[in-house]
This record gives C-alpha cells, structure tokens and sequence, in this order.
C-alpha cells in the first residue's frame, strides 16, 4: 500500500471533526490500481449523495468523475446543497463558465444556502455575471449583510483590484474603495461607488506601465 493511498483511506473513514475534505495530496501518487478502487469509493458515496464525496470528485478530476458530477447535476433539484457541492466540484475540473449560472440556481431564502452559492461564484473567474450579481447584491442586500462585503470584494475582483475574494492586502489597500461601495444605498451611490473602482483601476494600470 502506498503512502497515498494510506493517507486517502485515513480521510475516507474520518468521522466528525476529522472530516474535512480531500486535497491533491489524497490522490497525487497513488498507483493505477489505487487510483481506480479510490475512484470506485467516491463515485459510490456520491451516487449515494455524500456531499464529501462529491466534492472529493472535483479533486480526483477524472474523467469518469467529471461524467458523475454531470449525473449529479441533472438529478438532483435545486436549490440544495448537493447541487451547489456539485456544481462547484464540476468547476473544479472544467473551468466551464456557464457553471456560473448553475450556481445561480442555489440562490434561495436559505441565509446560508444563499451565502455559500454566492462564495461559490466568487471562487471561479470573473465575468459579467459575476459583477451583476455583486452590483444586484449591493442594492439589495441588508446594510449589515456580510453579503454587501463579498459583494464589495467581487467587484474589486472583477476589476483585477484584488486578486480573489479573499485578498487581505488587495482589501486593506482597498477599503475606501469597499466601504463606498457597502455604503450605496441607491443606484446613484453605486455608480458614483463604481467610476471610483474604475478610476482606480485606470491609475494602476498606468502606474504599472511606468514599471
């Protein structure tokens, strides 16, 4: 038995706090013949609607696992977890943008459900439907919602102003920017809020040029 392997059947039958999820390091090394039975497990938990195991299969990036999580995705209803756990895993292999929109689908009365879709679109790359979303959020959103913060964060994304979401520098260097944006409470504030990001983005880019 291979180190890998070891270390994958360590996490495979992990119980409560111990069982986070799988990384590259619960795949990279295993043997052919490993590969296939760790395939094997996941696509049964899975089909049987594990969510671990789901976005397990994300990780393993297999062709076979790509096709499950494709099952996965027009079986099971959202809004729900699975689905979100899903479509995220699919993400992970693809990098296919119309993902983007599945995600969307997640966007429901649930508080966390709702928060969780969003950081999902966070996570992949920035695109118009991300930052109509964020701008969407921004209206909406409750002024003590966290959700106006990711939101603020998304539209710096989106303007290569932070890195991801979870920039701390980029946020630090940034957070007049982000607060006048938490801050719109109208359409006016927000595109006032916006050719503020844009000025910005503009003077970096310019500045870097110099360099």
């Amino acid at each position: 038995m291979s180190e890998t392997l070891e270390r994958f059947l360590t996490q495979y039958h992990a119980k409560g706090k111990q069982q986070g999820g799988y990384d590259r390091s619960h795949f990279d090394g295993l043997t052919p013949e490993e590969l296939e039975m760790a395939e094997d497990m996941l696509v049964r938990d899975a089909l049987a609607l594990d969510s671990t195991a789901i976005r397990g299969l994300g990780v393993l990036g297999t062709r076979r696992a790509e096709n499950i999580l494709r099952v996965l995705l027009a079986t099971v209803l959202p809004p729900s977890y699975l689905h979100l756990h899903a479509a995220e895993a699919l993400w992970e292999i693809t990098r296919d943008q119309a993902l983007q929109e599945t995600m969307l689908e997640d966007f429901s009365d649930d508080t966390e459900l709702r928060r969780l879709a969003f950081v999902g679109l966070l996570r992949t790359d920035p695109s118009q439907i991300m930052l109509k979303i964020c701008l969407d959020l921004l209206i909406i959103e409750d002024p003590e919602s966290i959700m106006r913060v990711l939101a603020a964060c998304g539209v710096l994304q989106f303007y290569h102003l932070m890195n991801v979401y979870t920039d701390v520098a980029g946020f630090q260097r940034h957070i007049t920017l982000i607060s006048k944006l938490c801050d719109s409470t109208d359409e006016g504030m927000l595109d006032a809020a916006i050719a503020e990001v844009k000025k910005e983005t503009s003077s970096l880019g310019q500045r870097e040029r110099l360099m």
